[in-house]
Formats: C-alpha cells, sequence, structure tokens
C-alpha cells in the first residue's frame, strides 16, 4: 500500500515550522486514526473555550501538543473538565526548548493568562544545539533537514540565528559527517552534567523564559526519557531543573507518577508505536 504524508505543518520564518492554523485533520496512529483541530495560529487550541477563573498557557513539544490523542484527550484539555481554568496550548510537535521559547515570546506574551507551564521533554535540550530537524520529504518519505532557529552564546548573552528560517531541505544522506544537524549529541540528555553542551545553552534559554514570563508564576515538568519510567532509572535531571526555582518558579518531578501509572500490557501511560507518555 502506498504511504501518502499529508501536510499538517507549515514553514514559519521565526520558528521554522507551525501547524496549518484553522484546520480540522484526520491523522494515522499505528491501525487506527485520531483528529486535531487548529486555531487561527496554527496551536492544537479547540474552538469551545472554558470560561475558567484561572487562565493556564503551556509550552512544550509533540508530549504536551498530544501526538496520537484528540484535541480532547490531552492533558492541558482534561484539565478544563477537572477544575476551574482555562488552557491555551502552545505546545508544537518537533520542538525544542528554543523554539518553545520564541513561541511564548511571538504569541504567548500577547494571550491573556495566569501561569506558564512548561513541559520540556529531555531530548528538547537536544533540540535547542541543532540547526535543523529530521523530517520526512512528503513526495518520497525520504528523511529530510528542515531548518529551525536557534541560539548561540556570545560573550554571555544569548544570540539568535537562522532568522529568518532558510527554506532550502536537504536530504539527510546529503548531510556532512560532523554537522550541527547530527541525531544526538554524544551525551544523552537525561545524564548530561551542567557543563554540558545541552546545558550550557538551555540554562540561559530558560532563565530567559523565566524573564518572559513576569511575574506569572513558571511551573516546570520535565518529561524524562522512557527508561526513567519503564527501566525505573533515577531522575538524574531534576537537580539541574531545580536549580532554576525560585519563589515564583517550580520545578515537579512526574517519574515517580509515571512509574505508579505505567503497565506494560497497556498503552494508559505509553504509547508504545511512538514512545510518548
Amino acid at each position: 500500500m502506498e504511504t501518502n504524508f499529508r501536510q499538517v505543518v507549515q514553514y514559519d520564518e521565526e520558528l521554522g515550522h507551525i501547524n496549518i492554523p484553522n484546520q480540522r485533520a484526520c491523522m494515522m496512529y499505528g491501525n487506527r486514526n485520531y483528529f486535531i483541530q487548529t486555531d487561527e495560529n496554527g496551536f492544537r487550541n479547540s474552538n469551545r473555550h472554558a470560561d475558567g477563573a484561572l487562565k493556564i498557557l503551556l509550552l512544550g513539544d509533540s508530549y504536551t501538543a498530544g501526538y496520537g490523542v484528540n484535541n480532547e484527550h490531552r492533558f492541558s484539555d482534561l484539565l478544563e473538565i477537572q477544575y476551574d481554568c482555562r488552557t491555551i496550548n502552545l505546545a508544537v510537535s518537533g520542538y525544542g526548548i528554543d523554539q518553545q521559547v520564541l513561541a511564548y515570546k511571538k504569541f504567548g506574551k500577547q494571550i491573556d493568562h495566569d501561569i506558564v507551564v512548561f513541559v520540556p521533554f529531555l531530548d528538547d535540550l537536544t533540540r535547542s544545539c541543532l540547526n535543523a530537524r529530521i523530517g520526512l520529504q512528503r513526495s518520497t518519505g525520504k528523511k529530510i533537514l528542515i531548518p529551525k532557529p536557534y541560539f548561540l552564546l556570545k560573550d554571555g548573552n544569548l544570540e539568535l540565528q537562522n532568522v529568518p528560517v532558510p527554506k532550502k531541505r536537504k536530504l539527510l544522506a546529503e548531510d556532512p559527517a560532523g554537522s550541527p544537524a547530527r541525531h544526538r549529541l554524544a551525551a544523552a540528555p537525561q545524564h548530561a552534567s551542567a557543563a554540558s553542551p545541552e546545558w550550557e545553552i538551555n540554562t540561559p534559554l530558560i532563565r530567559y523564559l523565566r524573564e518572559l514570563a513576569g511575574d506569572k508564576p513558571l511551573l516546570i515538568f520535565p518529561l524524562p526519557m522512557n527508561e526513567s519510567v519503564i527501566a525505573k532509572a533515577p531522575p538524574a535531571h531534576i537537580p539541574l531543573f531545580r536549580r532554576f526555582e525560585d519563589g515564583n518558579t517550580f520545578v515537579f518531578d512526574l517519574s515517580h507518577r509515571l512509574r505508579e501509572a505505567y503497565d506494560c500490557d497497556s498503552e494508559s501511560v505509553y504509547l508504545k508505536i511512538c514512545g510518548h507518555f
């Protein structure tokens, strides 16, 4: 059977990519379908809005965007049902922490909200060190390098690079050895130290997010690598995130809760095909 790759994302000169705005799309996940709906800015927010007193804005990648599940089944939407709140989900699949911060600066600052919930997956630390992400060429299904914005640290200051983001894309096989667009850095993000390349750039990025949030509380929920849940490896990343805690920034460890809920025989917590919680 021929595989078709439907375009549900589009180029964005500041963020690299974003979902196509105002779309309803049926997506494939394994042998079943799920549905997405996007708002006028391209984020997976349904048109319905809860009239909650508390407005929560969420940042993250595919875990928070809800890869593999309908909008209404994501934890952001379930919060509206369980609590008196309204959620605004600005997460996009494939975003690094750098793009999440840029999305907040471009869109989040213009949206009325009371709290920022930041849900970085540990691999997002690595994505912030890259100038491209790996995607699929629609016509062939081959892997390609899709340029993205990124930051460099110069004289202790963050300097944004690759903006406007280049439109030209290369096949992954054409990428020369040693390119910054390699799939992974040498250090696994869950074991990276504060002196690692990942944290060298992400530490000022998270501090920049704290600055952008102003006086709003910033709640950080780092999502662990799969082995921290399945193999019950210790969550070594939490102390590194706790460095950002202050009177208005709070860090929460989800590892033990995910372990308690994990069932190897079901997909109640872990989607086996794509590896998402």
